[in-house]
């Protein structure tokens, strides 16, 4: 019951879908002791396989692992009502198939990427998140709401989003939609310190607010909304939390009815924006001087990580905006926006 890693030679043989781990000799199977890959998973008893997760059998608990290696769910207690318990060995699943470093970069190639070499980029000041409406754009700012032209002169601006509410103190990274800006409201004092999660809702002509509803009771922390326009009948609304980076929280259009809860398939921690293109929603995760970028599956809640942003001088990434084709990030330290392509 040795070693701190499972290699090589191991996963060829529980993941059998490794190609190349198989080799004929005389008639029969053996291995081919030539290293295929090794994953760095701690110290495990054996590993088992589902088709898509991974299983470790560790000393006293039972991992289970996405097919990127992430941790999806532990049992600390296998031996729990049974006494004189105290070791897991080297179990089975009965299908094989688990993704390889290789198969898994393939698959998520499939999926619309990032290019990033930055397009351009514009001094607009320091912005929780930037929404477009084709012609216009907006820049939510920690306490407002700005509207600019096309060549990026100041329109209008709305300076008291709060006006006649008490307790709210942050604007987040908001989103246009037919003719409507969404804008994430709440206090905000650090995780575990929030109250008055809401959605604010703006007329994008005038930027006059018109409504506020409460979704504190479904959420801890709201830092960021996009509307997917294909789901429900009219649209939902999915909103991230900077503090749960393992769940998005829906609400159906018009009158943000909750309609439930987006389980991840991975943990994507301190989500700053969140937009949708082409059937999938993208999200950045602030990282300090980069920006992890990952696309999620709307109706399955299915992550792939899709890359990593780096603009010099950078410390905080704030929001995202998909439209026009283009993918735009909004950064703290620089007080720019970002602009980017989608790979082609």
């Amino acid at each position: 019951m040795s070693g701190y890693k499972i290699k090589a030679a191991l996963l060829a043989l529980a993941f059998g879908s490794i190609a190349g781990a198989w080799a004929q000799t005389s008639g029969r199977p053996e291995i081919d002791t030539n290293s295929v890959v090794s994953v760095g998973m701690e110290f495990s008893n054996g590993p088992a396989v589902d088709g898509t997760n991974g299983y470790d059998f560790r000393m006293g608990i039972i991992w289970k692992n996405s097919p990127d290696w992430t941790n999806i769910s532990l049992n600390h207690s296998p031996f729990s009502s049974l006494p004189n318990y105290n070791h897991p060995g080297a179990g089975t699943d009965y299908m094989s198939g688990f993704k390889t470093p290789a198969a898994l970069s393939a698959q998520t190639s499939e999926w619309t990427g990032i290019d990033t070499n930055i397009v351009y980029s514009v001094d607009m000041g320091f912005s929780q998140g930037w929404a477009f409406d084709g012609t216009n754009g907006y820049a939510f700012r920690t306490e407002g709401v700005q509207k600019f032209s096309s060549n990026w002169k100041p329109i209008i601006q709305n300076g008291t989003p709060f006006s006649g509410l008490t307790n709210y103190n942050h604007v987040g990274a908001g989103t246009f939609y037919e003719g409507k800006l969404y804008a994430p409201m709440e206090d905000w004092h650090g995780c575990g310190r929030v109250t008055n999660q809401s959605i604010g809702i703006f007329n994008a002509g005038d930027l006059r607010r018109l409504s506020v509803t409460v979704v504190s009771n479904y959420q801890n922390e709201i830092s960021a909304v996009t509307v997917d326009p294909d789901l429900g009948a009219n649209g939902i609304l999915f909103a991230a939390s900077f503090c749960d980076g393992r769940h998005l929280f829906e609400y159906a259009l018009p009158h943000l009815n909750r309609v439930g809860t987006l389980i991840l398939s991975q943990n994507i921690p301190s989500i700053q924006g969140i937009g949708y293109h082409d059937k999938l929603i993208y999200v950045d995760a602030d990282s300090g001087a980069n920006g992890l970028i990952y696309a999620i599956n709307p109706t399955t809640g299915e992550v792939r990580y899709l890359t990593s942003i780096t603009v010099p001088g950078a410390n905080e990434y704030e929001g995202l905006d998909v439209s026009q084709g283009d993918f735009r990030i909004s950064e703290a330290a620089t007080k720019r926006l970002y602009f980017f392509h989608f790979a082609q």
